[in-house]
C-alpha cells in the first residue's frame, strides 16, 4: 500500500511464489480459503499488478487456481470495502 506514496511509476518484484501470494492476500484481503485455493506460481511465472486511475491496483494477469481454473474476479481488485487500517481500526477492549 506504501507504493501509492511513492513517485515511481512501475515496480519490480522478483520473489518466490509463496511470497508473491502472500503479498497479494494482504493486500486484495483474500481469506485463509481463497489464498489456499490459489495454485503457487511456476518458475519464472509473471504476475502483473496495475495502477489504475484511482491509484489502487489490480491483479492484470490470471493466476491459477488449485483447480485450473481462472481466478474469480473479487479477488484481482482492491475493496476499500475490506481494508481497515490502524487508524479505522476501533481501539482495543481494556481488560477491567
Amino acid at each position: 500500500r506504501e507504493m501509492v506514496r511513492n513517485r515511481f511509476r512501475n515496480y519490480v518484484i522478483i520473489t518466490h511464489g509463496l511470497t508473491m501470494r502472500c503479498l497479494c492476500m494482504y493486500y486484495f484481503k483474500w481469506s485463509v480459503e481463497e489464498f489456499s485455493r490459489v495454485k503457487n506460481p511456476d518458475n519464472c511465472d509473471i504476475w502483473v499488478l496495475e495502477r489504475g486511475a484511482d491509484f489502487k491496483y489490480r491483479l492484470a494477469s490470471q493466476p491459477k487456481m488449485i483447480n485450473e481454473s481462472l481466478m474469480p474476479a473479487h479477488m484481482t481488485k482492491y475493496d476499500d470495502r475490506h481494508h481497515t487500517t490502524h487508524i479505522d481500526a476501533p481501539p482495543p477492549a481494556h481488560a477491567p
